[in-house]
């Protein structure tokens, strides 16, 4: 709770079964993916350079933009998936019969979360209880709603309607089951555009992923063969390949190669520190030496004696 701002109040103003019963809907992978982006953990780019598991933590789809759990679906590469989404949405809503209100809040709480993870819904000039959901959701968070946290008012007020309406089934459709199709909905569809994503990160297919992997592996073959020059003559000979020849292998080859020579170059690299810290003075040293040498002890001060 603390790390989201929650007290006691707001976090059991979460409607938590929907989420719960939603969640066993999906497929492992979806489930995987809607967990890992309920707890923020995704492995984005950003999260991935801050372990030190890559050295770019730029969006893999604009290849402009640091990747955050925000930017995977506020991509520009994500314009066409946005839009057949909030329309998907739309249709869901009215397939579930959803209050006319509470589905324009809902199209444009999910819409304004996705672009900005401060958005918070208007609550001015609305009825009262609409006012009141949109205060629930502000202090929950806009942002966690594509998270599955929803205010518990948003089932509460479609069940009113469900009751006010003699059309709708009561047994076929409740507030709760109605937010359980919602974010079952809501996560199918993020994790559609965490595979486009992964597409343009990993590829298509094996000619695509290979050459996006050779384009990953490149900066450090590159790296590693600039420090060839600080090894002794037989470590040299793992570089016996010229630089082409080597990126032109296959990216197995080339990551087995990184493994095997990247820890014979930071050997390398410490033993040259070691020797320069053991063969070269600190300059200070002849300063110290040069003011001590100075140094003339001063006459004995003479002593008086009684008698």
């Amino acid at each position: 709770m603390q790390k989201n701002g929650w007290n006691d109040w707001t976090f059991n103003s979460i409607d938590w079964d929907p989420q719960a019963k939603a969640l066993s809907k999906l497929t492992y992978t979806q489930e995987q993916f809607a967990t890992k982006l309920a707890h923020n953990l995704l492995p984005t780019r950003r999260h991935m350079k801050r372990i030190k598991q890559t050295e770019s933590d730029l969006c893999p789809s604009c290849l402009e933009t640091e990747e955050t759990t925000t930017h995977i679906f506020a991509c520009i590469h994500r314009i066409q998936w946005h839009a057949d989404f909030i329309a998907s949405l739309r249709k869901v809503l009215d397939k579930l019969n959803t209050q006319p209100d509470l589905k324009m809040m809902l199209l444009q709480g999910i819409s304004g979360a996705i672009h900005d993870p401060t958005f918070e819904l208007p609550t001015t000039d609305r009825e009262a209880n609409f006012e009141i959901l949109a205060s629930s959701q502000n202090d929950i968070g806009c942002s966690q709603m594509i998270r599955g946290r929803f205010s518990i008012h948003w089932s509460q007020l479609q069940q009113a309607h469900i009751e006010q309406d003699d059309e709708i089934c009561g047994e076929k459709f409740t507030g709760p089951r109605w937010l359980e199709h919602v974010l079952f909905h809501l996560w199918t569809s993020l994790y559609l555009a965490w595979k486009l994503r992964n597409a343009d990160l990993h590829g298509i297919d094996t000619a695509d992923r290979e050459r996006k992997s050779k384009a990953k592996l490149r900066p450090q073959v590159v790296a590693l063969y600039q420090k060839a020059a600080s090894l002794n003559y037989l470590d040299k000979r793992l570089f016996a390949l010229d630089l082409d020849d080597r990126l032109g292998l296959r990216s197995s080859e080339q990551a087995a190669w990184i493994n095997v020579v990247s820890p014979t170059v930071r050997q390398a690299k410490a033993e040259a520190d070691a020797h320069l810290r053991n063969t070269q003075h600190d300059i200070r040293e002849y300063f110290t030496r040069h003011v001590q040498a100075q140094i003339v002890a001063p006459p004995p001060i003479p002593r008086l004696f009684d008698g």
